[in-house]
């Protein structure tokens, strides 16, 4: 793990390092500043939810699993993604509503 992010323009190199496209990235990195759930694909992954994530997946969004859940597992703080931990961090606004 690298040094911390601490803005979205941090979040977007180490998004576009790992290879994560822009349509992916960009909702995925709203998401972990103002907790909207970004798409069906995408909520699932941060809800830990994998049949969600598949099931919602067009084949272009399914070939990046594997780079998107390393890229919150490495990058991004446990309280933004998981089960239950998604839901409350949404409650809460995001990043930006913690604060």
């Amino acid at each position: 793990m690298g040094k911390p992010l601490n803005n979205r323009n941090d979040y977007e190199r180490v998004a576009m390092k790992a290879e994560i496209p822009a349509t992916l990235a960009l909702p995925l990195i709203e998401y972990i500043f103002t907790g909207t759930y970004p798409g069906g694909f995408l909520s699932g992954i941060v809800r830990n939810d994998l049949k969600s994530a598949v099931m919602y997946a067009n084949d272009e969004s399914l070939i990046h699993l594997k780079k998107i859940v390393l890229f919150l597992y490495n990058n991004v703080p446990g309280m933004c993604w998981g089960d239950t931990l998604a839901k409350d961090f949404v409650e809460r606004g995001g990043l930006e509503g913690i604060a």
